[in-house]
Parts: C-alpha cells; structure tokens; sequence
C-alpha cells in the first residue's frame, strides 16, 4: 500500500452529486459517468490498484467481461449513507479508490483487497499521508506492521484478514519486482557493493512514473533499495 495524493475529482461527479437525491439507495449505482470517473482514479493512482499495488488498466477482462478496476468505496457505502449519524460519503472523491478485480470470479475464492474487504472499515487510509510509515516490508515479500489491526487487516501468511495481501502470490510478486531491479543493478557493479549515486538513482528510477505508470510494488522495491543504501552511506 502507499499513499494517494488526491486529485480533483472529475466536472461530471461534481454536477451530479449536486443534482442527486441523497436519500436515494442507489445513488452512487446510478451515476452514469462511471468509466471517466474510473479513469481519473486510475490516473491518480499511476494505474496501480489502490491495496495490493498490482497494475490495473480499466480494460475488459476478455473472459468475464468486466473491468479488471473496481471503484472502491474506502469508507464503506452501507455506513457511510448519511442515515444514523454518518456522514454521506457515497459521492465524495476522496473516498473513492481504484481497486483491482479481487480474484471476484474466482473459482478458488482466494478473494483480497476490496472484494474480500466489503462492508468492513479499515484503519490503513491510502489517501492520507502517513499511511506508508504504519507498515513495514520483510525479505521474503510480506507487508507488516507493528500495530496489530492494521497487521490484521492487511492479513498474514496463515491469516487472510480484511486485505489478503499476504498471500503466497503476492509475496512472490514483491520479491521477483525487487529482483528484477538488483539484476539491473547488478549490470553497473555484479558483486552487489553498489554506492550510494548507484541506489540513488535506482530508487529515483523505481520512484518515477513511466508513461504515466508505476512500476507494479514499487514501494517493496524502494524499501528495501533505501535499506541497502543506509548500509551503503554507513560503509563510506
């Protein structure tokens, strides 16, 4: 997970939920710009699904044909609706996120991010700015914390939690992203003694969007690159 700076929402969003009846059910349902709203998501977001980090496009899945992006109410819509007390959240951009498919359609049900998440509410908010310094990375790929619901919530190697981003896929997929790195670097200095201008770089290139994307996990990646580089600056 990382954190989201928040754009401006698109013109049609906004007329619309001025124009809504907020005592309407399916209010967020029936807005009909829903693919430039998708779009703006993913933009924001360097084309990265908003809890697991894999790349989503917005493209039709060609076996189910659905969007490989759902659009993820963070605060969920059942109890954010304006009714026993709670604010109306249902239309606010900043509670809107583009999450990946979920494994939906799934015939091993092996569910995580916003399909497994459903009406429950999490701490982790990828929107506000301190969300990265809550979790931490391990060598073999998992995503952790030292607060112990958000590590329920993000779930562990026994334990799906609310997020299921501990699975053995998705820690596999962290690792083979921070290899593909080293082997790059590995290119400029094979004995792995990088100096600190050579991880410098390699975190800024890892950092960077490219053609408006970012890499898949890339936060794994600058992790444990910034890791090195401390060992790095305490050699010299």
């Amino acid at each position: 997970m990382r954190y989201i700076q928040k754009n401006q929402e698109p013109s049609s969003l906004t007329q619309y939920r001025k124009a809504a009846d907020p005592k309407s059910k399916t209010v967020f349902d029936d807005y009909p710009d829903k693919e430039p709203l998708r779009q703006s998501l993913l933009k924001e977001q360097g084309y990265l699904c908003c809890y697991c980090l894999r790349r989503v496009t917005g493209s039709l899945d060609p076996l189910t044909g659905k969007p490989d992006t759902r659009i993820e109410h963070w605060s969920p819509q059942s109890i954010y609706n304006g009714e026993k007390g709670k604010a109306d959240l249902r239309l606010s951009y900043r509670n809107l996120l583009a999450a990946c498919h979920g494994n939906e359609d799934s015939e091993s049900k092996d569910y995580h991010c916003d399909v497994l998440k459903g009406n429950q509410e999490i701490i982790l908010n990828p929107t506000q700015k301190n969300c990265e310094t809550k979790i931490y990375y391990s060598t073999s790929g998992e995503i952790c914390s030292k607060n112990p619901q958000i590590q329920q919530e993000l779930g562990t190697v026994t334990s799906k939690g609310i997020l299921n981003l501990n699975s053995q896929t998705f820690r596999e997929n962290r690792s083979a992203a921070l290899m593909a790195t080293i082997d790059k670097l590995k290119q400029q200095a094979p004995t792995g003694n990088w100096s600190s201008a050579i991880l410098k770089k390699a975190i800024q290139t890892v950092s960077q969007r490219h053609n408006n994307a970012h890499l898949e996990y890339f936060p794994y990646v600058v992790f444990h690159l910034e890791k090195r580089l401390s060992r790095a600056k305490s050699r010299n």
